[in-house]
């Protein structure tokens, strides 16, 4: 089922970045619009939280407020991964719902891996790395 998920979530997220690469392409190239630059979302604090069989996790999003950070974070636990797609509008604080089951519940916090890729306007996507612990 997660497999299934996660092909899903990474045929939208490949159209989503083809899409916008494109978009930010034409829109520069027009230049109407100034691209802004070091859009990174990362990850706010180390503390995720576990919402109905989902792991909420607080993000924000580095950058120009009249930008967005556009891109993927993917969570894994135990073997089990999700990736989903992210917009998070510059300068903003979010917080993303990743569906990934972390199995019966314990008194102690989930070590969870996170990593946030953001797409560039010009350039290398950025990527961030965090732990969380997920409660």
């Amino acid at each position: 089922m997660f497999r299934r998920a996660n092909n899903r979530y990474g045929h939208i997220l490949g159209i989503l970045t083809v899409a916008t690469a494109i978009a930010v392409s034409a829109i520069a190239a027009s230049g109407a619009w100034s691209a802004p630059s070091d859009m990174s979302l990362v990850f706010d604090g180390e503390q995720a939280h576990l919402v109905a069989g989902n792991v909420a996790v607080p993000v924000h999003c580095s950058g120009d407020s009249a930008g967005f950070c556009t891109g993927s974070v993917t969570l894994s636990h135990g073997g089990k991964y999700t990736t989903i797609p992210f917009s998070v509008q510059g300068g903003r604080d979010d917080s993303l719902i990743v569906p990934l089951a972390l199995g019966a519940g314990t008194k102690h916090p989930r070590k969870v891996h996170g990593i946030a890729t953001t797409v560039q306007p010009r350039g290398p996507a950025t990527s961030s790395k965090e732990i969380l612990y997920a409660r």
